[in-house]
């Protein structure tokens, strides 16, 4: 009979991963190294992911379908435009950041490892949102008509989280991320889509 998981070590070797890459990388991050920062046992590791890369890529994915999920939640509901969308995307995006750091950081480092390679099943979820993202630009004639899924994802995603790292990193100015970014951001963002409607 298999042993019942422990919730709070798993919290733990997920934490231990977030901050190893953080501060190792990927490449320099090993399963043993992790299960040393989380308090458990290789064994105990594996018990529960195959290899280093199911570990990353269940953290990775986790983090992805809470992006989705509350771009989607708040495409459901009615006559949002946009730039609404885009405005409480952005918002938890730096939220999330300022609370958690470390899990924004990992996010990041994934996104520009070409090393980490995205689960299909993962790019078509996001294929799905950026899909609704332009319908919903298009329909409200709110974007360039022209603009493509590629284009929107820069837009959206990228020029976000890019943007938010620049400010935590204090690379140009030496105030840090804070949330009167959020408008700045927001902005940024529509400008690039082509938002016909920014005042």
């Amino acid at each position: 009979m298999a042993r019942p998981s422990d919730p709070n070590k798993l919290q733990q070797i997920k934490q231990a991963t977030v901050e190893t890459i953080v501060r190792l990388g990927l490449e320099n991050t090993t399963i043993s190294i992790i299960a040393r920062e989380a308090g458990v046992s290789e064994g105990y590791l594996y018990r529960h992911y195959a290899s280093k890369q199911e570990l990353i890529h269940s953290l990775f994915q986790e983090r992805m379908e809470s992006i989705l999920a509350q771009i989607n939640s708040i495409l459901e509901q009615d006559n949002m435009s946009l730039a609404q969308v885009m405005e409480s995307y952005i918002t938890g995006v730096v939220t999330r950041a300022i609370e958690a750091p470390d899990a924004s950081k990992f996010y990041y480092t994934l996104l520009h490892n070409y090393n980490f390679e995205v689960s299909a099943e993962q790019k078509a979820s996001t294929l799905k949102t950026l899909q609704r993202l332009q319908a919903l630009g298009l329909k409200n004639n709110q974007v360039n008509p022209d603009i493509s899924l590629e284009q929107l994802y820069l837009s959206s995603f990228v020029l976000t989280i890019d943007y938010v790292h620049l400010k935590m990193r204090k690379l140009v100015s030496p105030e840090g991320l804070t949330l009167t970014d959020i408008p700045v951001i927001t902005r940024h963002v529509l400008r690039t889509l082509g938002y016909n409607n920014l005042k």
